[in-house]
């Protein structure tokens, strides 16, 4: 008996030897090929959502694009290179135009950075407040990039209908010195 149970028991360790190396040597090194083909199919899912989702979103950014192409096909007219000569002259005869009274466009100190020239104004003048306001009108569609930051308007003080404006903009050139 002692033989019988000594096969047993060595066919008992070779069974789980063979089973050992069945789960060392194939069903492991499986699992982990299985596992790792899991991920990339994880990983590359995802990489065809984000794909997908950005192809949704491609016709909102094309239109974008194409609006904002339009927005700044004339920045160079809007900013041109000559500082401010012209500029002032066209002011000072729109002013006159308008009729208006004791004109004052005084440029302040300018400040210039890559490619781009920012001047101060301020314009002080007299008139009822139908002239001033189609003066703003013109002077704001002017054919240039402009930014009003203050206005001031008072009334005179006997009170005839004249008003007086104070108000501060900028304008904006390009250097001529760099390409833009």
């Amino acid at each position: 008996m002692f033989v019988k149970e000594k096969q047993q028991m060595v066919i008992l360790i070779v069974a789980v030897a063979m089973l050992a190396a069945f789960v060392l040597g194939r069903y492991l090194p499986l699992l982990a090929k299985k596992n790792a083909a899991l991920r990339q199919l994880k990983e590359q899912s995802a990489v065809i959502a984000k794909g997908d989702s950005d192809s949704r979103i491609l016709p909102g950014l094309t239109e974008q694009l194409a609006h904002d192409t339009a927005a700044i096909a004339h920045y160079d007219t809007q900013v041109p290179a000559q500082q401010q000569l012209e500029f002032l002259k066209a002011l000072d005869a729109m002013m006159r135009e308008f009729k208006l009274s004791e004109t004052l466009i005084q440029p302040g100190q300018g400040n210039e950075t890559a490619g781009l020239g920012v001047i101060p104004l301020d314009i002080r003048c007299k008139g009822t407040l139908d002239q001033l306001f189609r003066f703003y009108t013109a002077f704001q569609q002017m054919p240039r990039a402009i930014r009003i930051e203050k206005v001031n308007l008072a009334n005179d003080r006997n009170y005839e209908g004249m008003v007086t404006m104070n108000s501060r903009a900028v304008i904006y050139y390009g250097r001529p010195d760099i390409k833009r």
